[in-house]
């Protein structure tokens, strides 16, 4: 997997997934964890538009969390720790989604979009509980960026 194009936020939300993911002794980082790490980060962008989207950031991660606690752990040393095909599929995807946004690189918000438009990830549906779907959360990332775009891997929107 490249990661060239992903912004160095997002680099950062991905490690957090792969230590979530280590510390539950889980052997796939899946769009769970991703989401987890995106939600529980300290971002005050993502934090603002969870608000407009009128979602509990706490109940997501609970929600999240109790998914998690679902999932089969493995034990033992040397674990091979690898993403899912569901995980590796919404990184490819939101390398075509950026275009939307006339991004040239992947932001977090950018592949918490792209989870929320896809509708057969089982994570989706706990979002979408919780007021969070993807033409609410596309609207409110515009209203907050105020026409800035992810030109680069270090550009966040703050």
């Amino acid at each position: 997997m490249n990661f060239d194009q992903f912004n160095e936020k997002s680099k950062l939300i991905i490690s957090e997934a792969q230590k979530k993911a280590i510390s539950l002794n889980h052997q796939h980082i899946t769009v769970e964890h991703l989401t987890f790490s995106i939600i529980d980060d300290d971002n005050n962008s993502l934090r603002d538009i969870l608000i407009k989207c009128n979602s509990n950031s706490k109940s997501i991660l609970s929600e999240i969390e109790i998914e998690l606690n679902k999932l089969p752990s493995v034990s033992g040393s040397n674990l091979n720790i690898f993403f899912s095909n569901e995980v590796i599929n919404v990184f490819e995807t939101s390398k075509k989604v950026i275009e939307e946004f006339n991004d040239s690189f992947i932001s977090p918000e950018i592949i918490l979009y792209t989870i929320l438009d896809n509708e057969n990830l089982s994570v989706t549906n706990l979002l979408k509980n919780n007021n969070l779907n993807k033409e609410q959360f596309k609207s409110a990332i515009l209203e907050l960026r105020k026409g800035q775009t992810i030109d680069n891997s270090n550009t966040n929107i703050e």
